[in-house]
């Protein structure tokens, strides 16, 4: 399976990292995206049922110029990488698919501090640290600029320190050794916002050639720009940058009232960063004693491994990247993986992404939430419906294609009431931008269809047919079973672990950590897919979804309250209630 993979727009190459049976490859790819467009005899079709056929391009170039001007065409605009893997990893089974082992750096630098906080923008202070842990040979490399005569880490048989005569070449000797020994991943505590950055422009300063950076990538590739905000943006071909401060931001539980690597490892792992008190800063601590100075980088460095070691959100990006074929970076972008995840479903079943269309941002009306009622209570109850929204989405069939049209005019509860009554009096509805009064001859077959099921109504009167199974519903059950199903498997190995001998107890350890990944991996999906109908930047956006699966979740909240309500108002009408209530009042 691949590890990475990056794609070069101006040769059209593709160029990519995988693990076969355990052994590390590298290819470079001649490979065009491309797109579909209508053709009667056309064995792919779109979502909506429309034969296609594929159409090629000799380059990107080409492809993009394409693609500006036409209306006609399908699956335009998938980022390469994405549709390169769904079309490469499409026939193997999830079940089958092997997780590579990642060679992952925790990386940590340190500057000489003589004025200040160091600048990515201006970096005037000199590199004199810094620390590299690697988790596959279980050691850390530190390059610093003084003699590490003593301190924590001294003659320790995991630490190799490499004493630097001057910061060029302490950066020689680290671009060195990440080209010949090059990681999957680099990660750090602000990582990608200052370390990396630093060490481009400080390469730029300290070498006559501006572009020994380069050795970053094993391929000597490295792509620098800014973004609209300023911040400098970096991808190291080969290598994928994972902040570990984005990911626990984006991925934890909690959240803290600072992020600082101190506070949070404090927090996790209820041990900080190394205690320098006795000194009045960084710089002085550099100053006055190099060997804590050193102790404290490596620290950091440490600190990460042992954060990513127990919440383990390194393997989680892994799994999101394996399922939805899309490369590490892009964890935090929804629509990106369910475009990937999507596609793989597309290949399996010979059908094609829709067109991107683009839109602008619509409001709609969110989660339902209850408004706190003064005063003293018996009892109070929180209610939370597990996999509201991808129950809502499998249940009423909603997909682009299987979308009908919205009923007007008409509230969520009096919607409620006449679907479970299965007829409606006579209302409108807006189908394709244009109203229709649904009456008469109109009136008979729709609460006819409503009564055989051939279609749904969300409360928001949103309509759905069912006809045939929608892509997202279809898709969104499949990953539901699935992660039932792995959930299953990683419960079992644990309750097993107590029972293993030594020799098959660490490999049990790692298949439950993979499992834990994976199940986690695909809750973040299931929950993703409401994401893409919401945001006019998908090509799965439509603000009548997007209502129709908040609308069902308020609805359900509500029906859980008065049904709950009723039973604490009226224990009578329950023997088993009534008995707890008299027990714990």
């Amino acid at each position: 399976m691949f590890k990475n993979i990056h794609y070069n727009t101006k040769t059209s190459t593709i160029h990519l990292w995988e693990q076969i049976n355990g052994e590390d490859f590298y290819s470079d790819i001649p490979w065009v995206p491309y797109v579909y467009f209508p053709y009667e005899r056309g064995e792919v079709k779109t979502i909506y049922g429309q034969p296609v056929t594929r159409r090629n391009f000799r380059s990107y170039s080409d492809y993009f110029s394409f693609i500006k001007d036409k209306k006609d065409i399908f699956e335009d605009r998938v980022r390469p990488e994405i549709q390169f893997l769904a079309e490469r990893y499409y026939s193997i089974p999830d079940e089958e698919l092997t997780v590579p082992k990642l060679r992952v750096y925790s990386l940590d630098i340190e500057c000489e501090l003589r004025v200040g906080y160091p600048s990515v923008d201006d970096p005037k202070d000199p590199i004199n640290l810094v620390s590299i842990y690697d988790n596959k040979t279980d050691t850390t490399t530190v390059f610093g600029l003084k003699d590490y005569t003593g301190g924590k880490f001294f003659n320790e048989k995991y630490v190799r320190y490499f004493k630097c005569d001057n910061e060029r070449m302490l950066l020689n000797r680290l671009l060195n050794f990440l080209n010949k020994f090059p990681p999957d991943v680099i990660t750090g505590w602000s990582v990608y916002d200052f370390d990396i950055p630093y060490i481009i422009n400080r390469s730029k300063r300290v070498f006559s050639d501006p572009n020994e950076y380069m050795r970053l990538s094993p391929i000597k590739d490295v792509q620098v720009w800014e973004a609209k905000n300023g911040r400098m943006n970096v991808n190291i071909s080969g290598v994928s940058i994972l902040d570990y401060i984005d990911l626990y931001k984006w991925y934890a539980p909690t959240k803290l009232e600072r992020y600082s690597l101190d506070y949070v490892s404090n927090y996790e792992l209820e041990k900080g960063k190394v205690d320098y008190s006795q000194y009045k800063d960084l710089k002085e601590l550099c100053e006055k004693d190099w060997n804590l100075f050193v102790d404290y980088n490596i620290t950091d460095a440490l600190r990460v491994h042992q954060l990513e070691k127990k919440l383990g959100y390194i393997s989680m990006v892994q799994s999101l990247s394996l399922l939805t074929k899309c490369p590490m970076r892009y964890y935090d972008t929804m629509t990106q993986l369910i475009e990937g995840l999507l596609l793989v479903y597309f290949r399996r079943h010979r059908l094609c992404a829709p067109k991107f269309y683009g839109g602008t941002q619509e409001t709609f009306e969110a989660a339902y939430v209850k408004e706190p009622q003064t005063g003293k209570h018996n009892w109070v109850i929180d209610l939370d419906i597990a996999s509201s929204y991808p129950t809502a989405i499998i249940t009423l069939n909603m997909s682009p294609e299987t979308y009908y049209g919205r009923i007007l005019d008409i509230t969520e509860d009096t919607v409620v009431q006449y679907v479970r009554q299965k007829k409606f009096p006579a209302f409108n509805l807006l189908k394709d931008g244009k109203k229709v009064t649904f009456d008469g001859q109109k009136l008979t077959v729709f609460n006819s269809a409503l009564e055989k099921r051939a279609i749904t109504i969300a409360p928001c009167g949103s309509v759905f047919s069912t006809k045939n199974k929608g892509v997202l519903a279809q898709v969104e059950e499949e990953v539901f079973h699935k992660r039932i199903e792995i959930k299953g498997k990683m419960i079992k190995m644990k309750k097993s672990l107590p029972q293993l001998r030594d020799d098959v107890l660490k490999k049990t350890e790692e298949k439950v950590s993979q499992f834990n990944g994976l199940q986690h991996a695909l809750k973040i999906i299931l929950n993703a897919m409401f994401g893409v109908t919401s945001v006019p930047y998908s090509r799965y956006f439509n603000v009548n979804i997007s209502e129709a699966i908040t609308s069902c979740g308020r609805q359900t909240i509500k029906a859980g309250e008065r049904y709950v309500n009723d039973l604490l108002n009226n224990p009578d009408k329950n023997d088993e209630l009534r008995a707890f209530i008299e027990k714990y009042k």
